[in-house]
């Protein structure tokens, strides 16, 4: 398969909303382990849209997506264990397909909720319009994830 055939069944474009650590990356991990989700680690795709480092183009947007999803992964495999020994938990899951996909992709997506967030409250950037516009040219429905987490775990 070639990036653009993979890319030819990707229906929708998830983006994550929320404060930071409040387990947007928990949550894409799991995501991502579906066979057919891919969910970039924080790729800011909103940011570097914004400040036109980034074309709006559905093949361009996908393979940035995919390799960033990819590469991520890949580094979190080779620093498995002292990342265990540093934060006392792995988000590698064994039995899902991270950073992989079976046969297509239907759902391509960034974690990078805190920034969406930011952009979303911004009084000079309208993201409903950039919503729009991706939505016509990628040809994806967009969906936006919360996560929700007790406030007093943020802070211990």
């Amino acid at each position: 398969n070639t990036h653009n055939d993979i890319f030819d069944s990707v229906k929708k474009l998830l983006l994550f909303v929320g404060w930071p650590r409040s387990c947007h990356s928990f949550v894409g991990s799991i995501l991502d382990g579906h066979p057919h989700i891919l969910v970039a680690d924080e790729y800011f795709l909103m940011t570097k849209l914004r400040k036109g480092r980034l074309p709006i183009q559905r093949d361009i947007i996908f393979k940035a997506l995919y390799n960033s999803s990819t590469s991520s992964i890949k580094n979190a495999r080779s620093m498995r264990a002292r990342t265990e020994r540093m934060k006392g938990y792995s988000l590698l899951f064994e039995d899902l397909m991270q950073g992989q996909f079976e046969d297509h992709i239907d759902i391509i997506g960034d974690k990078g909720g805190a920034h969406v967030s930011m952009l979303l409250k911004s009084k000079t950037y309208n993201i409903s319009k950039t919503f729009g516009i991706l939505r016509k040219q990628l040809r994806v429905d967009i969906y936006v994830i919360r996560v929700v987490r007790n406030p007093y775990d943020n802070i211990a």
